[in-house]
């Protein structure tokens, strides 16, 4: 089954059994995104459509909601699963499908994401492994559960454009277990992703991105521009900023 080939109503009727045991290819992956409408890629051909105002205060040509993602419970499982799986292959080599998920299990006891976004997916993910999820608000410092001792943590965000809010979300967390003298927890070396934007992101030049030290393991990659208010070509251009998902369906019509 190639799934970029399927009908939007098609697409919201697969279920995780239906992919089988492989992985989704970028294609497949992009067009349940769009199915979905949680993907805006702005008309460049139009020098009037509207852009984007991103949180990080960027004006960009481009946009992931995956708000719009969670709100259709199979397809963000499918992709929730394809990113577990991902991770798992990385960490454990040419192990059989199945296999993968028993030994990802067996060396994650939780799964957590920044409030603001990777919450969901750290959910999604923690379902399906039927293990611990949590959450961590680094505006108001509140971590969503309990710390316990031994436990080896694997955070997850939805989009990454800049890096700032997960590395903020480790940092939160990282001084709660100093700051409560809790030892032995354990934060992988890895932070699972549905998109990166690619901005700010270091490439080691052998095809593997880190975050400070952190792999970055992502379902798909996006080259979106990104630019600084006051050197916005699209505005100067007349074009309109907008702030996305107040506008989600201008910018999608």
């Amino acid at each position: 089954m190639n799934i970029s080939r399927l009908s939007k109503e098609e697409v919201f009727s697969l279920t995780r059994e239906d992919i089988g045991k492989r992985f989704l290819n970028k294609d497949e992956i992009i067009h349940i995104l769009e199915s979905a409408d949680a993907l805006w890629l702005r008309n460049n051909n139009n020098r009037l459509s509207a852009h984007a105002v991103l949180k990080s205060g960027f004006h960009s040509d481009g946009f992931i909601n995956c708000r719009k993602l969670f709100e259709r419970n199979n397809l963000s499982e499918i992709l929730a699963h394809q990113l577990l799986m991902k991770i798992a292959k990385n960490l454990y080599g040419n192990l059989c499908f199945e296999s993968l998920a028993l030994a990802l299990k067996d060396d994650v006891n939780r799964i957590i994401g920044p409030v603001t976004g990777g919450a969901a997916l750290a959910g999604k993910m923690a379902e399906i492994l039927k293990i611990e999820t949590g959450y961590v608000d680094s505006k108001t410092l509140e971590i969503g559960f309990r710390l316990v001792p031994g436990e080896k943590i694997l955070v997850v965000e939805d989009v990454m454009t800049t890096g700032n809010t997960v590395l903020k979300t480790i940092e939160v967390f990282t001084e709660k277990i100093a700051s409560d003298k809790i030892c032995n927890i354990f934060l992988m070396p890895i932070i699972g992703l549905i998109a990166n934007r690619k901005k700010y992101i270091n490439n080691n030049g052998q095809g593997v991105v880190f975050l400070g030290f952190r792999h970055l393991i992502y379902l798909v990659d996006f080259k979106i521009n990104n630019w600084e208010p006051d050197t916005c070509p699209l505005c100067m251009d007349g074009s309109a900023a907008l702030r996305p998902k107040d506008n989600w369906e201008r910018l999608l019509n």
